[in-house]
């Protein structure tokens, strides 16, 4: 049986204490969100795609989560690194 493929959006919000918070979105070709989202915190996605600003942080921080699936038309999809490889 072959091995079901997906593509799935993950949200990356991050800032740098004292700087803006960032949006960005990657989008994950993976068997399952719970891969693509693993791969990211990771820091094995690297095809991240700025979305937005805003406020500001008083801490630094990194957050991911998984958005949805994508059924329409993916923004530069691509797979991971290899696991134990990082960009």
């Amino acid at each position: 049986m072959p091995k079901r493929i997906g593509i799935y959006r993950i949200r990356k919000t991050w800032a740098i204490a004292g700087g803006q918070n960032h949006y960005s979105h990657a989008d994950v070709i993976a068997p399952h969100w719970t891969t693509a989202l693993k791969a990211a915190r990771e820091g094995r996605v690297v095809n991240w795609r700025r979305i937005d600003d805003f406020d500001r942080s008083d801490e630094t921080f990194t957050e991911y989560e998984f958005l949805y699936a994508v059924t329409g038309q993916a923004r530069l999809p691509r797979e991971p690194l290899k696991e134990g490889r990082q960009a």
